[in-house]
C-alpha cells in the first residue's frame, strides 16, 4: 500500500513539474507561431534620425533598409547589399530579430516598426 500512494505521489509531483515547466517557456528562439501575426511581411525602412536630426535615408544606407519577417519564424534584415538573417519572435512591444550577427528590437509605433542603434533611429513601414 505505501508502494502504491509513493507512486502516486511522485506520479502527481512529476505531472506538476511539467505543467509548471511548460508554463514557464516562452516565445523566444523562433519556436512560437508566428504565422499569423501582423508583423509578417516586408518592412522597409521610411525615415531616419540621429540624435535628434532628420537624415536622409540615402545617407544612412546606400540601398536603405529591409526587414522581412516570414511565416515560419524566420528574418532577414539588409541595408544595401548587407544582409543578415536569423529568427523572429513577437513581444508585447513588437517584435525581437536574433541571429549569429543581428540581435534587433523592433518596436511597433502606431502600426510602423521603430529600432535604435547607438543613437540612429529607424521607422520602418509595412509594405
Amino acid at each position: 500500500m505505501k508502494k502504491k500512494v509513493l507512486a502516486l505521489v511522485c506520479s502527481l509531483a512529476m505531472v506538476f513539474a511539467c505543467v509548471l515547466l511548460v508554463g514557464c517557456g516562452g516565445s523566444s528562439g523562433g519556436n512560437a507561431d508566428v504565422s499569423n501575426s501582423k508583423y509578417v511581411g516586408t518592412w522597409v525602412g521610411k525615415s531616419a534620425s540621429f540624435m535628434g536630426e532628420e537624415a536622409d535615408m540615402a545617407e544612412v544606407s546606400e540601398g536603405g533598409f529591409t526587414l522581412v519577417l516570414n511565416a515560419d519564424g524566420t528574418a532577414s534584415f539588409s541595408s544595401g547589399e548587407d544582409e543578415s538573417v536569423g529568427n523572429w519572435s513577437e513581444t508585447g512591444k513588437g517584435v525581437k530579430v536574433k541571429g549569429d550577427d543581428i540581435n534587433f528590437e523592433f518596436k511597433d509605433k502606431d502600426g510602423d516598426l521603430e529600432a535604435s542603434v547607438i543613437g540612429l533611429h529607424l521607422l520602418f513601414e509595412k509594405q
